[in-house]
């Protein structure tokens, strides 16, 4: 009914009337943030596009499906056991080595990466026990990474009626806090990076090609399944329809992502498991009404997906993390790259039991962090949610400055959650620095730019002028190192996706690394520092063209900026009205303060398109005090006063008092909005 009377911009220039939200509507939203926290089958996607086009055994190390060598949240003793083949026998034939010469031609690039990390998200998530704060009560932290948008992703709410009070954010449409706290309990979520997703390459029928082989050795048709989608034509909504193919094993990547895999790939469907995920919207009531750590980790038993990571702690001075979640057991390959679709043996054998997903808990001087890192090694726990995940540099420097200070407070807390310092430069840049210092020919403004380099500090702030340098000579360096690996496509969505940084870092210390040799010159083997120098270079005459040729004047902030964008402000006559203006950032991809980039944007390489949406600290010493912060505003109205009012207070790392009593919220309010029940 209110929407009769009240409705949003977007609709009355779409001139489109909204339909009722339902439960089901709920369930998309609950289904669309799960798909975009879930990355294993990107890291799959571009290992299959490897292969295809190099073979299985190049795949493999240049996209190694190896664990991140590095921290994990939850270390432990246990003894190490062999993992899984990450390329089952039955398919390496399918992915032979082919040399340069038999490439398909390169294809203009398609939207598939992009696709294919949008609204994509990572977190970050800390608490210590009451030994390590000064208020003699765990403090805790959390940031969600997603994409920027206005609206924002999140929405802050507080909840309250008779026998339940929580507060904290959401996605509008889900009813309870994902993140926030009540009089007992606080919690933040991390991304754990599950593998919930596997991709299955399907056995074609060689006498009928719409036939897949089956698990009991048969054959069976390929469904076809029409969608049609509203799409404005003019003054009229025309509807548009889109088939899909399904085998047995999912919907098929190939149309999902049309262009992405070559014509002549086999067809490879998404297995993603979703049973029963309603139950875990109505779980999230019981985990806002949790009183204890114990009745919190009970209260996420429901939850199918997204697989998270929880941070919390109580009252009581337990403090805890632990994975939530559906997620597969998988007996006879790693889920790190395409299983046979018409094996037995390659189908998940469990879903594995909740008590055996990874938990630490204590009190007093203790520890806890999560930054999409391992949460254990996959080596040496059973129960691993996965093989895949971010790199350990956010874990590791939250752990490094806990670790520095004896006693924290919610300052010292915001202090970690604004560092931009680089764990990626600290490993990195003495390797392109012994490549570069091999180069004696290089111009004055070249040296400066060395110069810059070699006194670099790792701290990203917007005036750093050695970051600007780091970064577009890494750009340089990855592109070079696989463009001559990949078409087209596959090279957009790579550069797109995510983590490839992770093995990007992996090349970089290797001087003899295979991705360093240009396939395209068979006659000699080219090693790093042939790539890094002409990369360097390049990076130089870049920023010498975009920022002058003075390197003492180069700022990182000058090509990292953020300019969150609404889905409409692509239009001119809209853009400063629905859109934030661009802002200079600091951070970088794996820094506290994430600030990602997509390096394959051939227009913005380096503008922040992901980050912390929202902050939170919260001392369980004073839960009706805490602080909390969002990255535009609490309003979807464009043009409301708070549409994007806490925009700078986020960008310098500032907060709101985050109110939980509530005479004191009615002391310190501005207004109110009552909103009662309108007459049919």
């Amino acid at each position: 009914q209110a929407l009769e009377h009240y409705t949003p911009l977007e609709y009355r220039l779409l001139r489109v009337d909204p339909e009722p939200w339902t439960n089901a509507d709920t369930l998309a939203v609950g289904l669309l943030t799960a798909w975009s926290v879930s990355h294993n089958w990107h890291q799959e996607t571009s290992r299959l596009l490897f292969a295809l086009q190099v073979g299985w055994e190049r795949a493999e190390a240049i996209y190694p499906s190896e664990p991140w060598d590095g921290p994990v949240s939850l270390p432990s003793d246990a003894p190490s056991h062999e993992l899984p083949p990450a390329v089952a026998e039955p398919l390496r034939a399918m992915f032979p080595a082919r040399p340069w010469k038999d490439q398909t031609p390169p294809q203009e690039p398609s939207v598939a990466g992009a696709m294919a990390v949008a609204f994509t998200g990572a977190s970050n998530a800390w608490v210590v026990g009451g030994a390590r704060s000064a208020s003699g009560a765990p403090l805790l932290a959390n940031d969600p990474h997603m994409t920027h948008m206005v609206p924002s992703l999140v929405y802050q709410q507080h909840l309250s009626c008779p026998g339940f009070d929580a507060i904290g954010v959401t996605a509008a449409g889900l009813p309870f806090n994902w993140s926030g706290h009540n009089r007992d309990v606080a919690w933040g979520v991390t991304s754990t990076v599950g593998d919930v997703i596997d991709l299955y390459i399907e056995e074609v029928d060689p006498e009928d090609p719409s036939r897949v082989r089956t698990l009991d050795g048969g054959w069976a048709t390929i469904e076809e399944v029409e969608m049609r989608i509203g799409v404005r034509d003019g003054g009229t909504v025309k509807e548009k329809e889109v088939t899909l193919r399904r085998s047995p094993n999912g919907y098929l990547l190939n149309d999902m992502f049309p262009d992405l895999l070559p014509a002549w790939a086999p067809p490879v469907a998404i297995r993603w498991d979703l049973a029963d995920t309603s139950e875990g919207i109505r779980g999230l009531l019981e985990v806002n009404r949790a009183k204890s750590l114990g009745e919190l980790r009970a209260a996420f038993a429901d939850l199918v997906t997204p697989v998270q990571t929880v941070t919390a702690a109580d009252r009581f001075g337990n403090v805890g993390l632990f994975a939530v979640g559906r997620l597969p057991r998988r007996s006879h390959h790693r889920g790190t790259f395409p299983a046979p679709g018409w094996l037995p043996e390659y189908q998940w054998s469990r879903v594995i039991a909740y008590d055996e997903l990874p938990y630490g808990h204590g009190s007093g001087d203790i520890m806890l962090a999560h930054g999409n890192n391992l949460m254990v090694n996959p080596r040496q726990h059973d129960g691993a949610p996965c093989v895949d995940s971010a790199p350990s540099y956010r874990h590791d420097r939250i752990l490094e400055l806990l670790a520095a200070d004896p006693k924290h407070t919610p300052e010292t807390f915001k202090a970690i959650q604004a560092d931009v310092l680089l764990h990626r430069g600290r490993r990195l840049t003495p390797h392109l620095l012994a490549d570069l210092a091999g180069d004696t020919d290089l111009s004055p403004i070249e040296g400066e730019a060395l110069s810059l380099l070699k006194r670099w500090d790792y701290v990203a702030d917007v005036d750093s002028g050695a970051t600007a340098i780091f970064f577009t000579t890494y750009r340089a360096a990855a592109t070079k190192a696989i463009e001559d690996e990949l078409d087209a496509a596959g090279f957009a969505f790579i550069m797109g996706q995510r983590y490839s940084t992770n093995v990007a870092d992996q090349w970089i210390e290797r001087a003899d690394h295979v991705v360093w040799d240009d396939r395209r010159t068979p006659d000699r083997v080219e090693a790093r520092a042939d790539v890094v120098r002409v990369a360097f270079r390049e990076a130089v005459a870049f920023l010498a063209t975009e920022q002058g040729e003075d390197p003492k004047a180069w700022a990182w902030g000058k090509l990292h900026d953020i300019k969150a964008r609404h889905a409409f402000g692509s239009k001119e006559a809209l853009a400063d009205f629905v859109n934030m203006p661009a802002s200079p950032v600091g951070g970088g991809l794996d820094s506290v303060w994430k600030s990602h980039f997509d390096l394959g944007h051939p227009k913005h390489p380096f503008r922040a398109m992901a980050g912390p949406v929202y902050r939170m600290i919260i001392d369980m010493a004073d839960v009706d005090h805490g602080q909390w912060i969002i990255d535009t505003g609490s309003s979807g109205w464009p043009g409301s006063p708070h549409y994007a009012d806490q925009q700078a207070r986020w960008l310098k790392g500032d907060y709101a008092p985050m109110r939980f009593d509530w005479n004191e919220i009615e002391e310190t309010a501005v207004g109110s909005l009552n909103l009662v029940p309108m007459e049919p």
